[in-house]
């Protein structure tokens, strides 16, 4: 299941992988050890979070 969710976002602008991810998690029913374990997991990654993300679209290809 990792391998295809790495291979989906390899395949996606860098810009898009926040909403994408912010979708599946709208989407699906989630246990509060879920929750909780997601919170911490995002609390942490936001003590280094650039302001914004860097498309790393192909040149000529840009759809972010």
């Amino acid at each position: 299941m990792a391998a295809a969710a790495d291979d989906l976002f390899d395949h996606m602008c860098a810009m898009r992988a926040g909403s994408t991810i912010a979708g599946v998690i709208q989407s699906r029913e989630l246990s509060r050890a879920d929750i909780a374990n997601l919170q911490a997991i995002l609390a942490e990654k936001a003590k280094t979070a650039p302001e914004e993300v860097q498309c790393n679209c192909l040149p000529g290809d840009q759809t972010c």
